[in-house]
């Protein structure tokens, strides 16, 4: 057994591996060449897990797909016009998710566009890809099981911790690979190489032809990191982010102040604003919003990174509410808990506006615990009186039902009634008082 296939056998799981061998079988009777490929083979010689298990295949990748499924069962989805396919196996209890793609070339219209794709051979495959490191296969199908095929020397750069593009118009073909070269230096805790940052350099021009969802798609990959904030940081320094838009610059000072923020993910609060979007999509928000932009920048954001109308609307309402909270007169600490809660009304639209509004004031613990008690506990605080309650005493509907329940709420809050009794009296007194 090679020492790639016992590394190989020892990342993945059994019930991973068992399939892997099945699939190599069948690739093996179809008399098709079948390589694993990416990030799993850059991940297995680093010794580091890894979520992919992507499959190339020299031939066609949903033959082989479809002939795997046809002897095994579980669920397929094919897509012809790329050439590709995904399986899950039947009783799929580990989640195994296994792509299949049919080996392939890639030319390009013009800069930055989406790419012509062509069945073509490995070694072809691998040449489309971003970095040697990731440009490393292992087969699969039969005596060839665990042969390495590393004709980039991905190796020879993962052994010195090194990014390096594989040609020298790759950045101009596909600019979103500027993004993914910092995201994975940063996660490998790597360097891009001099000759890889100087055509970085010379090709980011070509960042403003990138569309607005391809863009926000990367952002989201490196915000989806275990500590994406050095990276934003180094987009920062190589003036990735200011070729979408110069608001999005920021000093290292900015982007380790930024990171501080996390700590509020883990309060109630967070796991509240979790509920509403993924952890990346509130690092966005959190991020946008301490950047303390004018609301015309904020647009033109919006725009070039085309979010969607839901992300929009958070980041809109976060500013309006942030500028509430950093007013110099915003007086919660001098007022009645009723008092506080109809200050924070504007907070009310969702957790995620509160904490992407509020988390960066690490140093003003209050507001941000203020607003907590808010979505924990004061806004779930209510009379057992209700709009039918005073439909069967006999008070007609209008504006008046508004007053009188938000009077008793007022009450409860501030500890003045605390029982059915005490509210009950109240409300007589309150409807007592209107018949005045």
């Amino acid at each position: 057994m090679s020492t790639l296939r016992q590394k190989l056998q020892h990342h993945l799981s059994t019930e991973a591996w068992g399939w892997l061998l099945q699939i190599s079988d069948t690739a093996t009777d179809l008399s098709l060449p079948l390589y694993l490929v990416g990030g799993i083979v850059r991940d297995i010689l680093l010794g580091r897990s890894s979520p992919d298990l992507d499959l190339v295949v020299e031939g066609s990748g949903i033959t082989l797909a479809k002939a795997v499924h046809g002897r095994f069962g579980g669920d397929l989805v094919t897509h012809p016009q790329f050439g590709t396919a995904n399986w899950r196996p039947p009783d799929n209890t580990t989640g195994i998710d296994i792509d299949f793609v049919t080996a392939r070339t890639e030319t390009y219209a013009h800069p930055a566009s989406l790419p012509d794709i062509t069945p073509s051979t490995i070694e072809a495959d691998l040449f489309r890809r971003d970095f040697t490191i990731n440009a490393m296969a292992v087969r699969l199908d039969g005596a060839y099981l665990g042969t390495p095929l590393d004709q980039y020397n991905g190796r020879t750069d993962l052994t010195a911790g090194q990014i390096r593009i594989l040609h020298d118009v790759s950045f101009i073909d596909d600019p979103t690979r500027m993004w993914r070269g910092v995201r994975f230096e940063q996660r490998l805790g790597f360097t891009i190489e001099p000759h890889t940052l100087e055509l970085l350099h010379e090709a980011r021009p070509y960042l403003s032809h990138l569309s607005g969802d391809r863009i926000r798609h990367e952002l989201i990959l490196i915000l989806a990191e275990e500590n994406p904030y050095p990276a934003l940081a180094r987009l920062a320094e190589l003036q990735i982010l200011a070729a979408v838009s110069p608001a999005l610059s920021g000093s290292p000072e900015f982007y380790s102040h930024l990171a501080q923020t996390e700590a509020t993910f883990a309060s109630p609060l967070g796991h509240l604003a979790l509920t509403e979007v993924s952890k990346p999509e509130l690092r966005l928000i959190c991020w946008l919003c301490q950047l303390d932009l004018p609301n015309k920048t904020a647009q033109q954001i919006e725009q070039q990174l085309n979010l969607p109308r839901r992300l929009a609307s958070l980041w809109h309402q976060a500013r309006k509410a942030r500028k509430i909270i950093n007013n110099p007169d915003f007086p919660l600490g001098q007022l009645k808990i009723s008092q506080r809660v109809a200050q924070l009304t504007p907070f009310s639209q969702s957790p995620a506006v509160g904490l992407s509004a509020s988390c960066q004031y690490p140093a003003n613990r209050f507001i941000f615990q203020q607003i907590e008690t808010y979505y924990t506990t004061w806004r779930h605080i209510t009379p057992q009186t209700n709009g039918r309650t005073l439909r069967q005493l006999g008070l007609p509907p209008g504006p008046i039902y508004r007053d009188i329940l938000w009077q008793l709420t007022a009450a409860l809050l501030d500890g003045q009634i605390s029982t059915p009794t005490e509210e009950s009296s109240l409300l007589a007194k309150i409807l007592a008082d209107q018949a005045d």
